[in-house]
């Protein structure tokens, strides 16, 4: 999977690691409505595979009680 980094010289290496860390540091730094799927994309194809995530949803009901579950599960004790 990750044979490409096998050819690459030092300079691409380090290349390819800030092009990863700027990367994931784009993704952490957005806030609010500024996070979304859209983030995740980004962060998909920064990897050299080229595979798109699959951000299809569930049902409505199925994805509300996901959301209320994922908000209560990230609150303080």
């Amino acid at each position: 999977m990750d044979g490409d980094i096998d050819s690459m010289s030092l300079v691409d290496l380090k290349n390819e690691i800030i092009k990863l860390r700027d990367g994931i540091r784009e993704h952490r730094d957005e806030k609010s409505h500024g996070r979304c799927w859209l983030d995740d994309a980004r962060l998909y194809k920064l990897l050299p595979e080229n595979i798109n995530a699959d951000f299809k949803l569930p049902n409505k009901d199925e994805f509300l009680f996901n959301c209320e579950k994922y908000w209560k599960e990230r609150q303080p004790q």
